[in-house]
């Protein structure tokens, strides 16, 4: 369908047509366009939708994600080994290390570890300012894998590292990181 298209590439028409198709389905996307409305039209029984009002703020819209420190925030793209890809997010935390949740890189119910990790630095829709990188390794903590369950203990180590086989973050810059040796207490703290 032409129209779905046009949507994908963000068409005054096509965006009008996006937000009224999506509200007469019960759906409140936001003033952007995001990508669970595309995605929902595109697969409507996939069960992507957001139910509610949405009332996030797409970052891109007020700043360029080239720039730091958005740039050091990134995009994962995790294929398993059922065949299965699924999307989640990271964020740079030196020249070529990614740190992300456990459950990104690890999924019992898909096979196990991811067997393909792509990164995308600074992805805001379309606009991929660093292009892809390909993960050199990954590792997650060995609680969570031990468990191959998401219980309580799997949830305190849902954490994993990606290694990628170029130093972008040299270039996109990353985030700083420390230990917390009493995590309880930052409770009512904001951090």
């Amino acid at each position: 369908d032409k129209r779905l298209g046009d949507c994908a590439r963000g068409a005054p028409w096509a965006r009008r047509f996006a937000r009224d198709r999506a509200i007469g389905l019960g759906i409140a996307p936001s003033t952007d366009l995001n990508a669970s409305v595309i995605s929902f039209l595109h697969n409507p029984g996939s069960g992507m939708a957001i139910f509610g009002w949405d009332d996030r703020i797409a970052i891109g819209n007020y700043v360029n994600t080239a720039y730091y420190p958005w740039s050091a925030i990134v995009s994962i793209t995790a294929t398993f080994p059922n065949g299965l890809t699924y999307v989640g997010s990271g964020a740079m935390v030196g020249p070529n290390e990614v740190l992300t949740a456990g459950h990104v890189l690890f999924s019992p119910d898909d096979g196990g570890y991811a067997i393909s990790v792509t990164v995308i630095p600074g992805r805001y829709g379309w606009y991929e300012p660093y292009g892809r990188i390909a993960a050199k390794s990954i590792q997650v903590d060995e609680t969570f894998v031990g468990e191959r369950s998401f219980s309580e203990l799997a949830q305190n180590h849902d954490y994993g590292i990606i290694t990628l086989n170029t130093d972008v973050g040299n270039v996109t810059g990353w985030l700083l990181t420390n230990y917390i040796a009493n995590p309880a207490a930052l409770v009512g703290r904001v951090v």
